[in-house]
């Protein structure tokens, strides 16, 4: 239907940026987005939030940040952008704001805890905020992924694994997968984590769209396993160093 109306009217921004999103998200026509992204903006089509998850898919987490910025300043109420914002902000290792962020969150919703708060807490050298988040996840028997992340990275080993117990017995997805790793990272080691995402991508080819938002797992690339895998599931360059 979209390429109809665009086939009607190709001056038609709005349609444009709905393609982008259908071709990244269904199609996982990473390129073709990308295309369609640029002709909405051409004409005059700022679809930030969809090219934020787009580049935060491909690992390009500076541009997922730009991106997001455009994103929460048109849509300040938006709770789901706000949160999302403060996950891309942590994935792209500005830890202090990434916190900042979080705690706006959280008074939006009231005072809710997250482990991506926490995370970042700990991140940015603050143990005991980070403590205290991890006590009311904890609490709350939420997030057993990224509770084990949380924990493991507060060197509570037996907490940490009872969380990634509870974390493996579920289906992967992209929202879990790269906690997961970066548990078995810290708690087993490298080799743990890279076994354990190349089984998971195997299965679950889309589960590793944020693989390496953990900063523990970005030594993995330029690993010649890492990067084969990568562009098996579709993610070409997605291994090089220093992106």
């Amino acid at each position: 239907l979209l390429e109809s109306a665009i086939a009607i009217d190709s001056l038609y921004g709005p349609a444009w940026g709905s393609l982008g999103f259908v071709l990244f998200r269904w199609d996982r026509d990473f390129a073709g987005s990308l295309e369609a992204y640029d002709r909405a903006m051409a004409l005059g089509v700022d679809s930030g939030w969809g090219r934020g998850l787009l580049y935060a898919t491909l690992g390009r987490w500076d541009d997922a940040v730009r991106s997001y910025r455009g994103a929460v300043d048109e849509n300040p109420l938006s709770r789901t952008i706000q949160d999302q914002f403060g996950f891309i902000l942590f994935c792209s290792g500005r830890y202090e704001e990434a916190a900042e962020q979080m705690e706006m969150v959280g008074e939006m919703l009231g005072g809710a805890t997250s482990a991506t708060l926490a995370m970042s807490y700990i991140k940015a050298g603050r143990t005991e905020d980070a403590l205290a988040q991890a006590v009311r996840l904890a609490e709350r028997g939420e997030g057993s992924a990224w509770g084990a992340y949380v924990f493991a990275a507060l060197d509570s080993t037996a907490t940490a694994r009872r969380y990634l117990r509870e974390a493996l017995e579920l289906e992967p997805d992209r929202g879990v997968v790269h906690a997961i790793a970066a548990t078995l990272a810290v708690l087993d080691g490298r080799e743990a984590a890279l076994a354990y995402i190349e089984e998971t991508g195997a299965a679950f080819p889309e589960s590793l769209d944020y693989v390496d938002c953990a900063e523990e797992l970005r030594e993995l690339r330029g690993d010649r396993r890492y990067i084969a895998l990568m562009e098996q599931v579709g993610f070409p360059g997605r291994g090089a160093v220093g992106r």
